[in-house]
This record gives C-alpha cells, sequence and structure tokens, in this order.
C-alpha cells in the first residue's frame, strides 16, 4: 500500500508540472517562524479549555529528550505489560488446576453421596428387620411365660395330689368327667 500510494503521489506532481502549475513560495512567508516566537511551557490560556493536555510529569525540553522520555516510558509500560501477562498466565494455569481438583471432588462427592445414601437404605432395612426380631422375641417369651404358668399350674396339681390336699374345683371336675368318659 505505501508504494503505490507513493507512486499515484509521483504521478499527481509530474501532471501539476507539466500541466502548468507553480508554487509561489511566497504564500508560505507567513507559516514562517518569526524571531518573536517563544516556546510555550503548557501554561496558555487557550491549552486550558484543550482536550489536549500537557502531561504533568514531563518536562519542556528538546525533542529528543522527549522523545527519550517517551522511550523510558514506553519501557516502563512494556515491562509492566509483560509482568501483567506473565501473571495473567500463572492465573489461568492455576484456575485450570483448581477446576481439575474441583471436578475430581464432584466425582468423590457424588461417589460419597452414593454410598451413603446406600448405607442409610440398608440401616432402615436393618431396623426394620430388628423390630420383627424384637416382636418375635417378646412374643416368644410370652409364650414361654403361658407354657411355665401352665407347667406349674400341672405341677401344682400334681404336688395336691401326692400330698392328698385334693380340692376339686370347677375345672378338675371337667377334666375328671373328660378323663372318666375317655375310659
Amino acid at each position: 500500500m505505501g508504494r503505490n500510494t507513493i507512486v499515484a503521489t509521483v504521478g499527481l506532481l509530474a501532471i501539476a508540472i507539466l500541466g502548468g502549475c507553480q508554487v509561489d513560495p511566497s504564500a508560505y512567508r507567513n507559516l514562517a517562524v518569526t524571531e518573536d516566537y517563544v516556546a510555550s511551557d503548557g501554561t496558555d490560556e487557550y491549552l486550558e479549555s484543550s482536550a489536549i493536555q500537557p502531561d504533568k510529569g514531563m518536562q519542556a525540553g528538546t525533542a529528543v529528550e522527549s522523545a527519550l522520555e517517551w522511550a523510558s516510558k514506553y519501557a516502563e509500560v512494556a515491562a509492566n505489560r509483560d509482568e501483567l501477562l506473565r501473571e495473567n498466565l500463572e492465573l489461568k494455569d492455576a484456575d485450570q488446576t483448581r477446576n481439575h481438583k474441583v471436578r475430581a471432588l464432584e466425582q468423590q462427592l457424588a461417589r460419597a453421596e452414593k454410598e451413603l445414601q446406600e448405607a442409610n437404605d440398608m440401616l432402615l432395612l436393618m431396623q426394620d428387620e430388628l423390630s420383627k426380631w424384637k416382636a418375635s422375641i417378646i412374643g416368644y417369651r410370652q409364650e414361654m411365660r403361658d407354657a411355665m404358668s401352665v407347667q406349674l399350674d400341672a405341677t401344682r396339681e400334681l404336688l395336691s395330689y401326692v400330698k392328698g390336699e385334693f380340692t376339686a374345683t370347677p375345672e378338675m371336675a371337667a377334666i375328671n368327667r373328660l378323663k372318666g368318659n375317655a375310659k
């Protein structure tokens, strides 16, 4: 693009010169710097309302000094940018590492929750079985008490027969009648 611009500019100048155009040097006299020109120190009134403000840290000096100052500022900014890029990469790496750890921990948590649910279900089942067992044992104990009570009554009866202390109760009379009918 730069080469095409140069070729076009040279071509236009050649056409202008061949066409009879002449440059009048007196037109540029008003643009020349006069001796009464004084360099601005950045405190002029028109600069206060201007959108462009001079840098507060910059000192007025020659163009070379200004260029060196700008170069040093550029070097500082470039070094700062490089430091920030390095820090950004470190943060991205740390973030990626944490994301991997988070995924692994989420998987472990899901497994632990599943195992906990299974253990909870098993405990509920065991509690139901224990309740059934308790009811069975308590029922068995009651049966044993009833059986022992009957056995004890029978033993009392036997002892009363053996001792000769026989008192006929209505139940005993009914039992004797049944025995008598059975013979």
